[in-house]
């Protein structure tokens, strides 16, 4: 009888030990399963676009805290828009147009290079008579014709260059006895009117402030901050002779009242009409030949003479805001406004008021652009650029993988 339990005992000792060791392989068989489906399913991203494959690898182990930082192509894009000038003369429509190149720092912060060139243009409705007096290449120091070379029966000096006037006490800084009213300048008032070239190239810092998204894979719209420092170009001219090169006689401006030497100034949208009506601008580029008054001769660029063509470059910072839309992984299109600013109140080439002092306002450049953007790189060595992408992607992969193991 003993025999007959230990023969049992051992029979079923032995049978618990077969189910043992085939229930082990086939739990070896599931390992390798796993590890299998490991590789063609990775988390996070492929070990071709990152910049440390090793620590890839280490990350999917599970002895290293972080995956790699993949690699992102470049961004080439070109934009165009409406530029004005923020300062003392009333803007026109005005056009800009350029290119950019841009590259991320990280899934938030990028770095542009931003290059644009345009022609800003401004019409003043109110004239100016003593700012314009004032004003070294429109007043009576200036270069222009007089007003008898022009035709002009002035109402203070025919014989007297330019537009507007100012007073003795403006010439020496001290009011003359008896004199305080008299007016030295022909006294024709001038409307204010510019065409200017502008050019910048700045470096651009940019921020992405909706990227860390926690239920989508990427972000469709993309909504940014930017600043940046850089260098402004520009040249600024005004239309103060007719196509015969005489004096424009202002006085016939409806809104313009003369009764002696006192000239009433005003107006608004129908002066302009008529501003334009009588010849300023209708030429084009040709119609702006006096370039505007600069600061002194060591700040210009460029110096061509009494008249000649007048250029100044500044140190400028810009800030800005823009949207963007990812139509495709290498294609995108935006929408941004940027403003300048500069310590120049010379842009619209008005710096005089009409009692005579510098006016408080500087001008500052505003550009609205629309633009196309282009991805540049291989998508096999590369991701698209990492503002578009999600940086919880690798872990909510790592997450779904490790929840789905057997």
């Amino acid at each position: 009888m003993t025999r007959s339990v230990n023969l049992l005992s051992m029979t079923l000792l032995a049978t618990v030990l077969s189910v043992g060791a085939t229930y082990a392989q086939d739990d070896k068989g599931a390992d390798k399963a796993v590890d299998k489906s490991d590789k063609s399913e990775q988390p996070g991203f492929s070990d071709d676009v990152v910049k440390d494959k090793s620590n890839n690898e280490k990350w999917r182990g599970g002895t290293a805290k972080f995956p790699s930082k993949p690699k992102d192509m470049w961004e080439l894009g070109i934009h165009g828009g409406y530029l004005q000038y923020a300062g003392d003369v009333n803007t026109q429509p005005g056009y800009a147009f350029g290119l950019h190149v841009r590259k991320s720092l990280g899934y938030v912060f990028s770095l542009r290079g931003n290059f644009m060139y345009g022609v800003a243009y401004g019409l003043n409705y109110l004239g100016s008579q003593r700012g314009a007096g004032k004003n070294r290449v429109l007043g009576g120091s200036s270069a222009l014709p007089t007003a008898a070379q022009s035709g002009i029966a002035a109402p203070n000096n025919s014989a007297a260059r330019g537009y507007g006037f100012i007073t003795p006490d403006d010439i020496d800084g001290r009011i003359q006895p008896n004199q305080v009213n008299q007016k030295l300048g022909t006294g024709l008032p001038f409307f204010y009117n510019y065409r200017s070239e502008y050019a910048e190239a700045s470096l651009q810092g940019i921020i992405t402030l909706n990227n860390l998204k926690f239920h989508k894979e990427r972000t469709k719209w993309d909504m940014f901050l930017i600043g940046g420092i850089g260098f402004q170009y520009y040249s600024t001219a005004h239309d103060a002779l007719d196509k015969n090169g005489n004096l424009y006689d202002f006085r016939k401006i409806k809104g313009v009242k003369s009764a002696g030497n006192n000239i009433e100034i005003f107006g608004g949208q129908p002066v302009q009409d008529e501003l334009k009506a009588a010849g300023i601008g209708s030429e084009g580029a040709a119609s702006y030949e006096t370039y505007g008054e600069e600061w002194g001769s060591l700040e210009d660029l460029f110096s061509g003479g009494a008249n000649g063509k007048k250029a100044k470059v500044n140190p400028i910072a810009n800030g800005g805001a823009g949207i963007g839309y990812h139509l495709s992984k290498r294609v995108t299109v935006s929408l941004e406004h940027q403003v300048t600013f500069n310590d120049d109140d010379l842009l619209d080439g008005y710096r005089w008021t009409e009692q005579g002092d510098f006016t408080q306002n500087k001008d500052f450049p505003h550009y609205t652009n629309i633009r196309l953007n282009f991805h540049l790189g291989s998508s096999k060595n590369a991701v698209e650029p990492l503002w578009w992408l999600n940086p919880l992607d690798a872990p909510y992969a790592d997450m779904q993988k490790s929840r789905n193991k057997p």
